[in-house]
């Protein structure tokens, strides 16, 4: 059995505060989570490697245990609120993470920790406390066999990865099926994310795709703005924020989303948009009264642009407020949307 390093006990900090702070995104940067109200004070703890931590984070996920699972550079670790559990690769043990660097993550409906590294696809169960590796036709790729760029959940409780140009899925304890994108050699799968209509949306370094698992179609669009098409630049898919109907923030005044840079200033943008929320003029509601909020450098053309909040190339900081908070924010009931990298 892979036993995983623990290191350095921490103030007790519940997990549902950090929750309250933290919103899961698969970069390096920090997301904010701050409420307005009358009787909630939030105050911040930083953790470093002199607390346990790995390496820096780049992505955060909570399994149904409630536990935080942060990908790094240098493994993967696993909070409690008081220890940081360490996983590594160890050369030689199967029951080990796949590699150290890890890409991206997800938690399937079995409770299921899924890592896409450097190295390969895994998963973590908890009953014997081992990671279990994932073998598929890496052949199939001419360059960067083993690295998993990308993966997210299926509809029909399967899991979509991605390897440098193709997508695959996993499902019932065998690859089902793997979708090739028609491309140049220079085409890097970034995310993924399936909706709930069978259909898989694929950022790439050379625009979006989108894979219908039911009609087996591939559909392929450039997504720019008018600088990228008159300088030949390509465009990667950048996050989008989704309040599902349900998760709207449940608030008596309003709530906003801001903009920050790494110092905490307003980001210069040509749209002079610095934060968006329930007053901005114009935001568009979905048919099903959902809000979609398009976080992303270049403007995502005329019938989106009243929901972009324009983010710099870099890293950036984005702050929640919600004035008039109400019982479900209050009582940690209610829970904010994840940041995804998706089209």
């Amino acid at each position: 059995m892979y036993k995983p390093l623990l290191t350095s006990n921490l103030s007790l900090v519940s997990i549902k505060a950090l929750i309250r702070i933290y919103i899961s995104v698969a970069c390096c940067f920090l997301v904010s989570y701050s409420i307005i109200a009358q009787h909630e004070n939030i105050s911040f703890e930083h953790f470093t490697n002199e607390n346990g931590l790995s390496a820096p984070v780049t992505s955060i996920i909570q399994d149904h245990y409630g536990f935080l699972w942060l990908a790094t550079t240098d493994g993967l670790n696993r909070f409690d609120g008081r220890n940081f559990i360490v996983y590594h690769n160890i050369p030689g043990d199967t029951t080990s993470l796949a590699n150290n660097i890890i890409n991206a993550m997800c938690v399937d409906s079995a409770g299921h920790i899924w890592a896409a590294t450097n190295g390969g696809l895994c998963y973590y169960t908890f009953s014997d406390d081992a990671f279990h590796n994932i073998t598929f036709n890496d052949t199939l790729e001419k360059i960067d066999r083993h690295r998993v760029h990308a993966i997210t959940n299926a509809m029909d409780n399967g899991i979509w990865f991605a390897t440098k140009s193709i997508l695959h899925k996993w499902n019932k304890n065998k690859i089902g099926e793997t979708v090739s994108l028609p491309s140049t050699e220079g085409l890097v799968i970034r995310y993924l994310y399936a909706d709930q209509n069978h259909q898989v949306w694929i950022g790439t370094n050379e625009g979006l795709y989108a894979y219908n698992e039911l009609t087996k179609k591939l559909i392929h669009k450039i997504i720019g703005s008018p600088f990228s098409f008159e300088k030949k630049l390509t465009v990667t898919i950048h996050p989008i924020l989704q309040f599902d109907k349900d998760k709207i923030p449940p608030v008596s005044v309003f709530w906003n989303l801001n903009m920050y840079d790494e110092k905490e200033f307003f980001i210069e943008n040509e749209f002079r948009r610095y934060s968006i929320g329930s007053t901005t003029d114009g935001l568009k509601k979905g048919g099903d009264g959902s809000v979609t909020i398009y976080i992303q450098k270049d403007n995502p053309g005329p019938d989106k642009q009243s929901n972009w909040l324009p983010a710099p190339a870099g890293n950036f900081n984005l702050t929640m407020r919600l004035y008039g908070a109400q019982t479900p924010i209050l009582d940690g009931s209610y829970r904010l949307p994840g940041v995804k990298r998706v089209p």
